[in-house]
């Protein structure tokens, strides 16, 4: 599999750990993965973005233009990352709806072929009172959209295998509440 993903958001949202779930999934798929984090002023709820490659890449940074798949945690930094996306690809957004993006862009997405899928992951995280888990909910939203590159239960194995003790039943469950949640459509 040759496969490009950037995810981004702020600070404290788990993109790193939401990072090591893809990387960890698509080498014990047998894929080679190679990747780097910008941290910013994470500590502080700055920008946060990390870049990942599945299969067989030079450097680990994507270039504007080149992302298959964009995951953003935070639906604001959909503006300063969706450049990343090449035609036809896919981002993934934490978002209610797509109101906050202006009829401009969306009509560019439509013409670049550019999908959007979003879901209330935040919503959700909120009604299971553990609003850190939105990453596992937007995992799990992006493992039961058609097309997907990753098997949901090979994301779930990791999930378990890697979740700290106490959070483990907790990410689960939050990776299932986003995969029951795949019939939000696309933008």
């Amino acid at each position: 599999m040759n496969l490009q993903v950037l995810l981004c958001g702020v600070g404290g949202q788990g993109i790193l750990f939401a990072t090591r779930i893809l990387s960890e999934t698509a080498i014990r798929g047998g894929d080679a993965v190679i990747g780097s984090e910008t941290h910013g002023m994470s500590q502080r709820g700055g920008s946060v973005t990390s870049h990942m490659k599945i299969g067989s890449h030079h450097g680990p940074l994507i270039k504007r233009g080149d992302a298959d798949l964009l995951f953003c945690f935070e639906k604001t930094e959909i503006f300063a990352n969706l450049t990343f996306l090449k035609r036809g690809g896919i981002a993934y957004i934490d978002a209610a709806d797509l109101n906050f993006i202006p009829e401009k862009i969306q009509a560019l997405l439509k013409e670049r072929e550019i999908q959007i899928k979003y879901l209330d992951a935040s919503a959700i995280a909120l009604k299971m009172n553990a609003p850190v888990v939105l990453n596992q909910i937007l995992i799990g939203f992006a493992a039961g959209s058609d097309g997907f590159p990753l098997s949901g239960d090979a994301l779930k194995e990791v999930i378990s295998d890697i979740s700290p003790g106490r959070f483990k039943d907790l990410n689960i469950q939050a990776f299932e509440a986003g995969h029951r949640n795949n019939s939000v459509v696309e933008g």
